[in-house]
């Protein structure tokens, strides 16, 4: 006689959140054998073993996946953490698109590795060479080597050097972009009616000018001392256009002085001027580039080229511009 009671078949389950079965090891409570089912009553997830995996059926995802290939579109809800994602193309446009337009969703497609690293508030991505973006928007500060594009918008943008064909500003013109004069440096010092000589023991021998100077206008720099003019700017490598303008007298007639600007006590040959001297009024000006970092000085400094006679520069007028 058939025997027509239902049959029930209960697979091997668990009560408990998170746990999975094993296909390798383990007791009899957690460990199928291939074609054997087993469930999560808690999560409401159905397992079975393949032999090789443990995987869940309806989510064609075989967990403890090491090394292996999701294929097809991925959507992810949550957060994603990897080494490397993979896409078919250099373009980041391409690897990370936005999908949907009420809730926006991530869409990673395959191809070339993309490497990731630092920290949730300071990562890194490197790609392949010359990658290609495409509207690529960050918040925050960036910080890199050279950045070539047709086009940069930005609230503030800082840089050692600019270079580029065209800076367009905040308004018609170059307002915003390039350094307002109230930013450069620039010094003066002057000598009026001065008496004091500079002393010169030795023919062909460099002295610092003599006499008591007066500081003019300064920013970013101070006069710390007569005839000494000191950047006090944070920047390294400035160029500075350099003027002076003297009037003075000698000692005895017909002598030839040189006379030029010494930075940090060494001379800067590219300053050099020289003519001769005597009891009468004689000018002379000299002019250059300098190139100046934090704590750099600057001096006047005359040389006697045919005797050891002595030098009185009466007016005297000293600027620095930067360029």
């Amino acid at each position: 006689m058939a025997d027509n009671r239902p049959v029930r078949i209960i697979t091997k389950q668990t009560a408990v959140p998170g746990r999975i079965p094993t296909g390798t090891t383990g007791n009899e409570l957690n460990f199928i054998k291939q074609g054997e089912l087993a469930q999560n009553t808690v999560d409401r997830k159905l397992f079975g073993y393949d032999g090789t995996n443990i995987f869940e059926y309806g989510s064609n995802t075989f967990l403890g996946l090491t090394g292996g290939t999701v294929t097809g579109n991925t959507r992810i809800i949550g957060a994603l953490s990897a080494g490397t994602f993979i896409s078919g193309s250099t373009d980041l446009y391409n690897i990370f698109q936005a999908i949907g337009t009420d809730t926006p969703h991530t869409q990673v497609q395959p191809g070339s590795n993309i490497t990731t690293g630092g920290t949730s508030t300071l990562p890194i991505i490197s790609t392949v060479a010359s990658p290609s973006f495409n509207n690529l928007s960050f918040s925050g500060t960036a910080t890199g080597g050279a950045l070539s594009a047709t086009s940069i918008t930005a609230t503030t943008i800082q840089s050692t050097t600019f270079s580029g064909g065209t800076f367009y500003g905040n308004g018609s013109g170059l307002t915003g972009v390039v350094i307002p004069s109230s930013a450069k440096g620039y010094a003066e010092m002057f000598l009026t009616n001065n008496t004091t000589p500079t002393v010169v023991s030795s023919v062909g021998v460099q002295y610092k000018l003599a006499g008591t100077t007066t500081a003019g206008a300064l920013n970013m720099f101070i006069m710390s001392g007569s005839n000494r003019l000191q950047y006090t700017g944070s920047t390294t490598g400035f160029s500075f256009s350099v003027t002076v303008n003297l009037s003075a007298i000698a000692a005895s007639s017909n002598q030839l002085f040189q006379v030029s600007i010494q930075k940090n006590g060494t001379i800067q040959t590219n300053t050099i001027m020289q003519t001769q001297f005597g009891s009468a009024d004689q000018a002379i000006g000299l002019s250059g580039i300098v190139s100046m970092d934090p704590g750099d000085y600057v001096e006047i400094w005359i040389q006697n080229n045919t005797s050891n006679k002595n030098f009185t520069a009466k007016y005297m007028s000293f600027i620095l511009s930067q360029v």
